[in-house]
């Protein structure tokens, strides 16, 4: 868990940089070697050299231009860890030891005085929670689940608190999107997210992660129900182009699956059902699948029944649909109301014959 944020970081460089800001780091670091180099990096160890400057007397000195309020990499030549400073372009001050450099005293960024809070707060209860899941996982502790699990859900209510207490009190802080990033990783609540995002700054919702978390926000909302489906157009099993705007004026169950999918193909059956009980009230089926063998995918069609539209562009997990729609597991189903709004989604089971009865006893 020590390194987590760090981890987290390396996922995170490929968004656009801003206006340039002016940095300065003084530092002193006891133990350290004479000409030992020292480099500062953006984000992660392995993103291209700031600045870089060598220690004179165990002290040393680095200015320049940073892009971005956010985490940057101080490394110095025979330290075995690295110091993370959230820079903001103010003047810093480093001290430290270079056998616990990435323990070093950081003073005079705001930022990185927020992100000290920011660890000091919910680095103990990512700690409780590694733990508890590596617990939970583990057979030799299966009877002991329940009571593993109240504890988890008591830790979690806890940081929940902290985290929307940190966040009403860190609206503009350019560290407060890393927490939702975080968090968002951790328990995958899309509308947690949303609503959590939604009460940050402008300045804060355009900081460098900021913009991270308003992508996989603007991510989830792709084929959230209220929302209007995305059009798109894919070849038939005849190879003729077929888009989802030609079914307006029907409700639609735009089902991505393919025949190598188990689970796919064990709903397959409940599909037809509901397709055989439905189709003559204005529903059908758009079968989208992630094939890529063409000849696999027909034989499937035929076995199953399967008697509506079917189509495909034979990319497997690249089909362009399912990137569409930001599609990662299958089966996944999207309802699309006869004005193209998404009424439904991922309905399987008894649950999708409850949503057309629903629907068409009050049609």
């Amino acid at each position: 868990m020590k390194n987590l944020i760090l981890i987290l970081f390396l996922s995170c460089t490929s968004l656009v940089l801003q206006a340039q800001q002016m940095y300065s780091i003084k530092g002193t670091i006891k133990g350290a070697k004479e000409n030992a180099k020292v480099t500062l990096r953006f984000d992660n160890q392995d993103s291209e050299i700031l600045g870089e400057t060598i220690i004179k007397n165990q002290q040393f000195e680095l200015k320049g231009n940073i892009t971005e309020v956010a985490m940057h990499v101080l490394a110095v030549e025979g330290s075995e860890r690295n110091l993370g400073i959230f820079l903001d372009g103010s003047n810093v001050t480093v001290n430290g030891r270079i056998d616990s450099l990435s323990e070093a005293t950081v003073t005079g960024s705001a930022s990185h005085r927020s992100f000290v809070e920011f660890r000091t707060l919910f680095d103990p209860y990512f700690s409780k929670l590694d733990v508890l899941g590596k617990q939970l996982s583990n057979p030799a502790m299966q009877a002991k689940q329940d009571s593993l699990y109240t504890i988890a859900r008591t830790i979690i209510s806890d940081l929940n608190i902290k985290a929307d207490d940190f966040i009403e009190r860190n609206k503009q802080s350019a560290v407060t999107p890393l927490l939702l990033f975080i968090l968002y990783n951790f328990f995958q609540q899309p509308d947690v997210l949303d609503e959590r995002f939604v009460k940050l700054t402008e300045q804060s919702q355009k900081s460098y992660y900021g913009r991270m978390v308003n992508t996989i926000v603007m991510d989830n909302r792709i084929g959230k129900v209220g929302t209007e489906a995305i059009d798109f157009a894919q070849a038939d099993t005849s190879g003729r182009m077929v888009t989802l705007q030609s079914f307006r004026g029907k409700y639609v169950l735009v089902d991505f699956w393919a025949s190598w999918c188990g689970p796919c193909r064990m709903e397959n059956p409940n599909l037809v059902s509901a397709y055989n009980k439905y189709k003559d009230k204005n529903f059908t089926v758009l079968g989208v699948s992630l094939d890529r063998d063409k000849n696999a995918w027909l034989q499937a069609i035929a076995k199953d029944g399967l008697q509506w539209t079917h189509v495909s562009d034979l990319k497997f997990w690249g089909n362009e649909a399912a990137r569409l729609y930001k599609i990662s597991a299958i089966p996944q189903n999207f309802l699309v109301g006869p004005d193209g709004i998404i009424v439904g989604r991922n309905l399987r089971g008894e649950e999708l014959q409850m949503k057309l009865e629903e629907i068409f006893k009050s049609n």
